[in-house]
């Protein structure tokens, strides 16, 4: 196994409380619940956990998702909620073949235009389409995030992009053992 204090440099943390520490953050719990856990000062979890979670904005951030086969998600910061801005990233990220569902949202308009001939949409207010098919796996992940970061009680704008990235990558690793990824 690696050293952990190489990534943490100039740090007075010894190894093993470090790797306590990567635990405890793989366990969800809170800066202030480590540092008391720990014995570490909270200042000290906090800058421990930012690093961690690199890899960010007024009142409201915008952020685009997909969610792909397997119930992986990627998300994105994005400056606005355009057809164009929505499309570029789709057509950066979805193979013309895919199928696709979304919701009614008219930043999604044209899809079959660009080549996306299997769009199909799905009101918020119906769980399926006429088609059988669903938007239920994204909405379990804005769920999953919305709720992990209400935890904080409002996250800075400088620190909402690794804090949503850490949502897609506990999402995306919900099964796998955290603690042994990071």
């Amino acid at each position: 196994m690696q050293r952990l204090t190489r990534y943490y440099r100039r740090s007075r943390i010894s190894e093993p409380k470090l790797r306590l520490l990567v635990q405890h953050f793989a366990l969800d719990l809170s800066a202030a619940q480590v540092a008391q856990l720990t014995g570490l000062s909270h200042r000290s979890a906090i800058t421990i956990f930012s690093k961690i979670r690199r890899r960010g904005p007024g009142r409201k951030t915008i952020v685009f998702g997909l969610l792909k086969r397997e119930g992986r998600v990627y998300t994105e910061v994005v400056p606005d909620c355009k057809k164009a801005t929505l499309q570029a990233i789709i057509r950066g990220r979805v193979s013309a073949d895919a199928v696709i569902h979304s919701d009614g949202w008219g930043g999604y308009d044209g899809l079959v235009d660009v080549a996306y001939s299997k769009h199909f949409r799905v009101s918020h207010g119906d769980e399926f389409a006429n088609d059988g098919s669903h938007i239920n796996g994204i909405e379990s992940f804005w769920s999953f995030a919305e709720r992990r970061l209400q935890e904080f009680n409002g996250v800075p704008v400088e620190t909402f992009h690794p804090h949503l990235k850490e949502c897609e990558w506990r999402f995306n690793h919900r099964r796998d053992n955290l603690y042994r990824g990071l």
